[in-house]
């Protein structure tokens, strides 16, 4: 399921629930700190307006207002090797490519991760530039089209749905929370896209600080959960998330000699080691170490299935 997908289905969701309320177009400008709660402004038609409240979540994206009017840095590095380009392709990779669902293209020029992005027939592409190429839209869709055709062995009548340049960070907040003001998602950390670990990373940030804040709002816990909760995942993307993701991308194109070697002998062992495949697999596990559910909605789960 691609992420535009994702967000329809959430946002679906969210519409059923009566005690919640939409504002598209509403930027925050503002964050104050309180004792026991928070003050957040927003700019609602140009106007302003102040909401209190016991809590606020930034999940507000990498350029988080909330992250910043909080002052919370965020820190790490951006990757100056290659600007990244995503594109949506409209094309038939299975068919006339034999691609599988998600593929890794390694070379170091050439890269690309292929994956589709749902039930429809548009898969996207990712792939890497150099900083010194153009970036104005007919300059990207002439280079994009001329890099995608490389990795269509079958016809090359391909439609070039969407394609945009970003630059890719490693980038974590100095704290998940502060106040009453909590972190999640691409608010609180960044990472390249290869492997997925963004998103990935993103809804399992939901879940725990969710589960904190029920824990903390309607079981009367004090707000340290949600403090444990936060520092839980940061220090999750910090020691798994993040080395994870920086060797996913530079398995694809480097060409230092050691990375070189270490990924003939990964993709080996990944090809021929059963076992070596499912400890990979199962390594994903680590990316949530503590779901901070409650003990009486884990019994109650637990016993649903016993």
């Amino acid at each position: 399921m691609g992420q535009h997908e994702l967000a329809h289905v959430v946002l679906d969701h969210i519409r059923r629930c009566n005690s919640v309320t939409i504002k598209f177009s509403t930027p925050c400008v503002g964050v104050e700190t309180l004792e026991g709660r928070v003050r957040v402004m927003i700019q609602n038609d140009k106007e302003d307006c102040v909401i209190e409240a016991d809590w606020a979540v930034g999940a507000d994206g990498c350029n988080s207002a909330v992250r910043q009017m909080s002052l919370i840095p965020f820190e790490g590095f951006s990757w100056s090797n290659y600007r990244f380009t995503a594109a949506d392709v409209r094309y038939d990779f299975e068919k006339e490519g034999g691609y599988r669902e998600a593929n890794f293209i390694v070379d170091p020029i050439n890269w690309a991760v292929i994956a589709r992005t749902g039930l429809s027939d548009v898969w996207r592409v990712a792939y890497g530039e150099k900083f010194d190429t153009p970036v104005d839209d007919r300059s990207v869709r002439e280079r994009a089209k001329t890099r995608i055709s490389r990795f269509l062995p079958g016809a090359k009548d391909f439609e070039l749905v969407r394609v945009k340049p970003y630059v890719a960070h490693q980038r974590c907040a100095a704290e998940f929370m502060k106040g009453r003001v909590v972190l999640i998602g691409d608010a609180a950390h960044a990472n390249n896209p290869v492997g997925g670990l963004g998103l990935t990373g993103g809804i399992l940030d939901a879940v725990v600080i969710g589960n904190a804040l029920l824990r903390c709002i309607k079981g009367g816990e004090d707000e340290a959960v949600v403090r444990a909760a936060a520092e839980s995942r940061r220090n999750t993307w910090l020691n798994i998330t993040s080395p994870m993701s920086q060797s996913n991308y530079l398995r694809l194109c480097s060409e230092d000699p050691a990375i070189c070697s270490g990924r003939e002998e990964f993709f080996e062992k990944l090809r021929t080691d059963k076992e070596f495949y499912l400890a990979v697999q199962n390594s994903l596990g680590d990316l949530l170490p503590d779901n901070f559910e409650s003990m009486a909605v884990e019994d109650k789960r637990r016993s649903q299935y016993s």
